[in-house]
């Protein structure tokens, strides 16, 4: 299924349970209007409550939003994730998306799962940020893909990037247009390009 929704097929479709594990557990997948939607046969969607893709927040103006999952993909939501306007969810063949109850991606921001990726509960995901386990070509034999582990309670702010192999920890801020190449621990924010610990034992609401 690949189209860019009219406004009369989005008021079809707004409730959509043709996934059969969503219709096993009574969810719900909300498809907002101007929003690309593109899923194999093969893909497998395990939403356990609600998943909305391209809601928009008002001052956005008419963004387009994309989501994709390739032959064999697998994308698992434990609760409720919202996909905001103008952002792009690309999940490759036979990599798996993991999204925790509570979280959201902001206004058109990226993730681009190859391989593996976690975001844990409650991880605000600000707006244009790029979270990708893959560097897509091969530099000197290296491994250009690694998993991604993102923690419960974690703010990234806008237009940061989280790249391959990368494990952030619960309760962490990521300062805005941060570069993160390495793990982040519990409890800290992590700012700067790339970025580094400025703060430790932090709590935030």
């Amino acid at each position: 299924m690949s189209r860019l929704l009219t406004k009369e097929f989005f008021f079809k479709c707004r409730i959509l349970l043709s996934i059969k594990e969503s219709v096993k557990n009574h969810a719900i997948i909300h498809i907002f209007k101007n929003t690309e939607y593109r899923v194999s046969k093969t893909a497998h969607m395990k939403v356990r409550e609600k998943l909305g893709i391209g809601r928009n927040i008002g001052y956005t103006g008419k963004l387009k939003t994309t989501f994709i999952l390739e032959e064999n993909a697998t994308l698992q939501v434990e609760g409720k994730f919202y996909v905001y306007t103008g952002s792009k969810i690309v999940v490759h063949p036979h990599a798996i998306l993991c999204i925790g109850n509570g979280s959201f991606i902001n206004v058109d921001s990226k993730i681009y799962c190859k391989k593996h990726i976690e975001i844990g509960e409650n991880v605000f995901i600000g707006e244009e940020v790029i979270i990708r386990d893959t560097d897509e070509h091969t530099l000197c034999k290296k491994e250009n893909t690694k998993p991604i582990k993102i923690g419960n309670h974690v703010w990234i702010g806008m237009r940061s990037v989280i790249l391959k192999g990368v494990h952030i920890g619960n309760n962490v801020v990521i300062g805005a247009g941060s570069i993160v190449t390495k793990n982040v621990p519990d409890n800290c924010v992590a700012v700067g390009n790339p970025a580094k610990i400025i703060e430790k034992d932090i709590t935030w609401c």
